[in-house]
């Protein structure tokens, strides 16, 4: 058996190390797996010492086998109450969802420091229910793709040992990968550099492949040569593969895609990013899902059959939606006539489906409001891209800010409509002596610099340098980002002598400037919390607006790509929190990852040539926690210039300003790159430059058109992205989440009892408190931390180091609004720390406490509730909350279970002495455990039933999953001469039939079918009245009257 619990170090060392771990156990202690609470022993043997921890022989019914002491706990009497506090109850409940993760429970609701969006967790919801677990994140830009890859690893997380995770990214963004990871949600990952991604593949020699990691490691690093191979060659076995931009895969030739597949070949799980739209009929779309998922996506040819089914689903999820449902049968028999109609037939969730509609079909009134949305989420699994890729637009998100743009026109003085009119000139025969390449890149950059700032330009001419190639800071989303740059400064440029000659006429006189100014002011004085953000593409022209503001005394502040990564944080907390900074002047690469929800105003100070990086700069801005609405886009113009008669005018046509133009993108990019070319090349007149931009827009508005068309029907290929919005609310309302009073409760009783000096006030008007830290307390932390390798902030290290303060909060909104405070979460070393603790606690019977709710008016009274762990074991496997409400008059509540969980985050206490009654709660307790032998036997009918068409169905797809990857290996191997290959792909073949030999068995385990109950919790209950009865015999959320509540 393996025993798991191995935490090394990049120098080997052992974090575990049997010194700070104590024995647990002794011989003839009963105990239970952790995982698998109805597996239970006694333990005859150990405790055994090893480098990793503590392991014990335990005998469990079918045998003797050696477990690490983590994953083992002694077996509680449960055969009296324990009457508590309610607080008490809600800890003993939350330390049961972590120690026995439920199925469907969302652990990170409303746990960083995030604001909540119900579609943020739509990509987890499919994720998780993908056996394969791989997944397409294909959102528009400034959705949060990073927050809801955060959300699937962190999910992962709360229910299994997931220690190895890469994150692979274009390097523009790996500090953004970490310190969104840090920030948010207090993950710590290192990013690597070549000889960071060397010493990993050395620790991997030489202490084997189950070294923990938490990597974030450049496309650029991964190609460089040798290092590919050799990454190749080791056949990482990730748990979690993230890969950010995954359109940069699209092209199977390129080493980036063959080291990126032979990562996804070896992990277990893998999400890919990308905000490049996803045309049905494009051969990218058809790339990345075959690399995430050759068994299901093995031919392009074959591509458009497979997903045709899709619509016949969607048209069946709609009749559901109106009641229909013959109609929606006959729609759904339409899969039988794809391609894929064995894999339909041979599905026993199709054939379920298929009778429930008929029999509502012939009594419509027997379907409750909890039948449709059962049948519509049914429906949606078996989409075939449903489970694999999903896709939310800003248009579909409720409170999108508004856009409020104005374009402000600066009329040049003759002497600055000379200088720029000379730039122009000059850049143009440039371009045409030169050619194409860097000179028509340089004469392009002449002119934008010009109309970015005459003034800066100025400067530069008198200094000697009219184009100073460090001076320009492109985005990767510039057209021009990828040009050659000349070598030198510009001394292959003619014309240098008259270009000072005129701007010398200019004097210091600056049009723009003065003109953004008079807007700037009346802006500010109009809002006075305003925040401004002002954008350049030119470091020149950001430090001569710096000076000038500074001078008029303006506070402002500046980053660009010179500024650290770790200065740019502290310039704009301080922009942020300091009310008297009201103007921040930035690069695109310098705000390159960040974000600036808090701001209001956007300046385009100078206009890109690229819509796209136009629309990247107003998405810091425009992105979800944007409170301010209207958003303000100043963006100015040199009047009579290429800027208004081409790029305002075709910027105008296609709405750049007023809306997110995120679909655009691949259509843009080629009009406006070759667009550029001609103005710059060619002398034309103002008409026929106005004529071009009309032109432009035009193949612009058609194309958009066309593409606009398939995003309408998308819904009917990729699923209802509304179902797993749903199904957040059914997760929030049924308590399948851990609150910040869960965490609570957990914190401070750990506080209370363990460390009574270490105390805790909270606030009397704001949901935070603070921490008087003592050394006891300091010192158990470190502990904590040392052995989990978890990241801190400095907040917390110092008020450990100094036996300090430490402000905190529970409440994920103020913890947003100030980032000062610690936000404690399920994942916080403290709140870990309790966890250990509460889980080391093993008191005799089960918790109890009297508690009120509101509940449907029938079902009002006294009476006891229980609350159950139903453990299914199969091949679908799950863990489940159970609750059951008896009455005092012996009837069930069913509707008041359904929702007790989550009342029972906040519920209010009742006094115990005024409630209980030990008859009545004895005899409710054995009504309940009769309820729930009943519904033990029924789900094990239920599981019973499908389980074994599952297993084999589960098994097919395995098996045709890894024979494509067996195949594709083996193609290589095929065409291969060189040694190096040829070794590394014998090796990947084999650990494939390693790997497929070791899932198949794992699913023919599931073959066997086992339901356990644990008895949890009880207690008193008083059902206040709070809604009226519900008619059609269904419950307020159209659950059907059952005796069992449930939570997943």
């Amino acid at each position: 058996m393996k025993v798991r619990g191995l935490v090394v170090g990049a120098n080997g060392s052992s974090d575990a190390s049997t010194e700070s771990v104590q024995p647990r156990f002794r011989p003839g202690d009963k105990v239970r797996l952790v995982a698998e609470p109805q597996r239970r022993g006694v333990i005859t043997a150990g405790p055994r010492h090893h480098a990793y921890g503590i392991e014990y022989e335990v005998t469990l019914p079918d045998g003797e086998e050696w477990f690490a002491q983590e994953h083992l706990e002694l077996v509680p009497r449960m055969d009296r109450p324990r009457w508590f506090s309610q607080d008490d109850l809600l800890r003993a409940l939350t330390l049961a969802k972590l120690r026995h993760p439920l199925t469907e429970a969302l652990y990170t609701y409303r746990a960083s420091r995030t604001e909540f969006q119900a579609y943020q967790f739509r990509p987890a919801i499919k994720f998780l229910q993908n056996p394969n677990q791989r997944i397409l994140i294909a959102d528009e830009v400034g959705l949060g793709k990073t927050i809801e890859a955060a959300i699937i690893y962190l999910e992962l997380k709360a229910r299994t040992d997931i220690r190895r995770v890469a994150v692979l990214c274009p390097s523009r963004l790996r500090r953004k990968w970490r310190d969104e990871l840090q920030n948010r949600f207090d993950e710590d990952f290192r990013i690597l550099d070549s000889s960071g991604v060397d010493a990993l593949l050395d620790d991997l020699e030489r202490f084997g492949p189950d070294l923990p990691m938490r990597i974030i490691a450049p496309f650029e690093t991964l190609r460089r040569p040798g290092l590919a191979e050799r990454l190749m060659e080791a056949k990482i076995p990730l748990d979690l593969l993230i890969v950010d931009e995954a359109h940069h895969l699209r092209n199977d030739d390129t080493k980036t895609f063959r080291v990126a597949e032979s990562l996804v070949a070896t992990a277990d799980a893998v999400v890919f990013l990308t905000a490049t739209p996803l045309h049905l009929r494009n051969r990218d779309l058809f790339n990345l899902l075959n690399l995430l998922a050759p068994d299901e996506f093995p031919r392009e040819d074959l591509f458009e059959e497979q997903i045709r089914p899709n619509a016949a689903i969607h048209r069946a999820i709609r009749c559901i939606q109106h009641g229909d449902f013959a109609a929606a049968s006959e729609a759904l028999r339409e899969v039988e006539w794809s391609i894929l109609a064995d894999r339909f037939k041979k599905d026993p969730v199709y054939w379920e489906i298929l009778n429930r509609l008929q029999r509502f079909s012939a009594n419509p009134v027997k379907c409750t409001v909890r039948d449709r949305v059962d049948l519509q989420w049914k429906l949606a699994q078996l989409n075939t891209l449903s489970r694999i890729v999903t896709r939310t637009r800003k248009r579909e998100i409720q409170n999108v800010a508004v856009r409020a743009p104005y374009s402000i026109r600066v009329t040049l003085t003759p002497e600055e409509r000379d200088l720029y009119e000379g730039v122009l000139t000059v850049a143009r025969e440039t371009a045409n002596q030169r050619g194409n390449g860097a000179p028509g890149f340089a004469a392009i950059m002449w002119e934008r610099q010009a109309a970015s700032c005459l003034a800066a330009f100025r400067k530069q001419l008198e200094e000697g340098r009219p184009l100073a190639w460090h001076e320009i800071e492109l985005s990767a989303n510039d057209l021009f980002a990828e040009e050659e740059v000349p070598n030198g400064s510009g001394q292959w440029v003619s014309g240098l002598d008259y270009l000072r000659r005129l701007a010398r006429r200019v004097g210091n006189r600056d049009s723009k400037f003065e003109t953004c100014l008079s807007a700037l002011r009346e802006a500010l004085n109009e809002t006075p919390d305003s925040k401004v953000l002002i954008f350049s593409y030119f470091k020149g022209t950001l430090r001569y607006l710096h000076e000038r503001l500074r001078r008029l005394g303006y506070r402002v502040e500046m980053i660009h790509g010179d500024v650290s990564i770790a200065d740019r944080q502290r310039i704009i907390d301080r922009f942020r929190e300091d009310p008297s900074v009201r103007i921040l002047l930035s690069s695109e690469v310098g705000a390159e990852g960040l974000d600036f929800q808090f701001c209001d105003i956007l300046v385009n100070y100078d206009l890109p040539w690229n819509p796209m990086q136009v629309e990247q700069r107003i998405g810091r801005l425009d992105r979800f926690g944007q409170k301010h609405s209207p958003i303000r886009i100043y963006n100015l113009f040199l009047e009579d210039t290429i800027e208004t008669r081409i790029f305002d005018r075709l910027y105008t046509r296609i709405h750049l300003f007023e809306r997110s133009i995120g679909d655009l993108e691949e259509i843009l990019g080629e009009e406006i790159r070759e667009l550029s070319r001609k103005v710059i090349q060619r002398r034309l007149t103002p008409e026929e430059e106005r004529r071009l931009a009309d032109q432009a827009a035009q193949r612009i508005e058609n194309r958009a058109r066309i593409k606009a068309e398939v995003e309408e029907h998308r819904e009917a290929f990729l699923g209802l992205s509304e179902l797993f919005d749903q199904r957040v609310s059914e997760s929030v309302r049924r308590g399948s989440i851990i609150t910040g009073n869960e965490v609570r409760a957990l914190v401070v009783s750990f506080l209370r009892q363990k460390f009574p000096n270490a105390r805790i006030r909270f606030d009397d008007e704001e949901p935070c408190a603070t921490i008087e830290i003592d050394r006891a307390l300091a010192d158990h932390l470190r502990r904590t931390i040392d052995r989990r390798r978890t990241h801190i902030s400095d907040r917390l290290r110092e008020a450990m180091a100094k036996c300090g303060r430490l402000a905190v909060t529970f409440d994920d909104d103020l913890a947003s609004q100030r980032p000062a405070l610690e936000f404690l979460t399920i994942r916080h070393p403290l709140t870990q720390a309790a966890i250990r603790y509460w889980q080391e606690q093993i008191p005799e019977g089960f918790p109890c406490a009297s508690i009120a709710i509101s509940g449907p008016a029938e079902e009002a009274g006294d009476g006891s509730f229980f609350i159950y762990l139903l453990s299914v074991r199969s091949v679908n496997s799950s863990v489940t909350l159970e609750p059951v409400i008896v009455l005092d008059d012996g009837r069930l509540a069913p509707q008041s279970a359904e929702i007790l969980l989550s009342m029972l985050q906040q519920s209010t206490g009742v006094p115990r002495d005024r409630m209980l009654n030990g008859e009545k709660f004895a005899a409710a307790l054995e009504r309940a455990a009769d309820e729930m032998a009943r519904h033990r036997k029924e789900v094990e009918a239920r599981v019973r039933q499908k389980n074994e068409v599952l297993v084999a169905s589960r098994k097919a797809s395995v098996k045709s999953s890894f024979e494509a990857k067996i195949r594709r290996a083996e193609h290589v191997l095929e065409t291969a001469h060189d040694p190096r290959i040829i070794r590394m792909k014998q090796s990947e073949i084999q650990h494939l039939h390693a790997k497929m030999k070791a899932k198949l068995g794992e699913i023919e385990r599931g073959q066997e079918v086992a339901v356990s109950s644990t008895l949890l919790a009880g207690g008193r209950i008083r059902i206040v009245p709070s809604a009226p009865p519900v008619a059609n015999g269904s419950t307020a959320n159209g659950r059907s009257a059952v005796g069992v509540g449930r939570q997943t």
